[in-house]
């Protein structure tokens, strides 16, 4: 019985399971996805009940939290006068220990 011919992946030499594995979670940043449900946890103690029905946290990068806000008037009402406050607040809880900044800008939370 044949099964056709031998299939050669190039000049890579063999690498283990637990290797590729490991790089397959790196590349789809699985760590990161494990810390967003933290992080969501703490952005809803930081920025208050109130705050989160209009948010969504839209990314984390190199300590800049981004969040999309639905309204503009929320929107002005984060960046200008609660930023700091909920910023301090945030880094004051395990899951935002990381964030150094936040950025707010107007977007369509909950795929409204």
């Amino acid at each position: 019985m044949s099964f056709g011919d031998p299939v050669y992946l190039g000049d890579r030499p063999a690498r283990r399971a637990g290797d590729v594995v490991s790089a397959l979670l790196r590349r789809l940043r699985f760590y990161e996805r494990g810390k967003y449900g933290a992080l969501a946890d703490a952005w809803r103690a930081a920025a208050g009940e109130r705050m989160v029905e209009h948010t969504r946290i839209a990314g984390l990068e190199r300590g800049r939290l981004i969040v999309e806000v639905d309204e503009p008037g929320v929107l002005h009402e984060l960046s200008g006068f609660l930023s700091g406050e909920i910023l301090e607040r945030l880094r004051a809880t395990p899951g935002g220990a990381d964030v150094a900044e936040i950025r707010f800008r107007l977007g369509s939370p909950r795929g409204r």
